[in-house]
């Protein structure tokens, strides 16, 4: 792995940390992940390894997760802006897989805790967790297939 998808990691871990305990995440954490995201696509703009198609196509989860959020009224917004954050750091493949594996694994704790009768069909638990281990699975599973 690179420094960058190890900073990124990091970058992540403390937005689940945050996203755990103050259901909500700060613009000015955000600013700085979007400030990353730009030093690097200016840094490797025009390099073999990265493209400017890489970093749109990865910012497609992010976009779509915004229509949604903004179309509910705003819950996941700051969610949908980790994503393109994410599209800009990772690139396509690690932005889409890990937010593919997240998914599911959201998906697979709704379903867990709907099952046991823990929490009423209200109740919502941040997505940021799921997102992160998405991506380290993604990055692990990258050198595997």
């Amino acid at each position: 792995m690179t420094i960058t998808e190890w900073i990124t990691l990091g970058y992540l871990g403390i937005l689940s940390v945050w996203d755990v305990r103050k259901k909500e995440l700060p613009v000015s954490l955000l600013a700085v992940g979007g400030g990353m995201a730009l030093i690097r696509e200016i840094f490797m703009l025009g390099t073999k390894q990265w493209s400017i198609q890489d970093a749109v196509i990865g910012a497609i989860p992010g976009l779509l997760l915004l229509g949604i959020a903004l179309v509910q009224g705003g819950v996941g917004t700051g969610d949908g802006l980790v994503l393109l954050i994410l599209g800009g750091l990772l690139g396509r493949k690690a932005c889409v897989g890990g937010f593919l594996w997240g998914s599911f694994g959201a998906a697979a704790a709704a379903g867990l805790f709907w099952w046991f009768g823990k929490k009423s069909s209200h109740w919502r638990f941040p997505f940021l967790p799921f997102l992160t281990a998405g991506v380290i699975l993604e990055k692990l599973l990258e050198g595997m297939i």
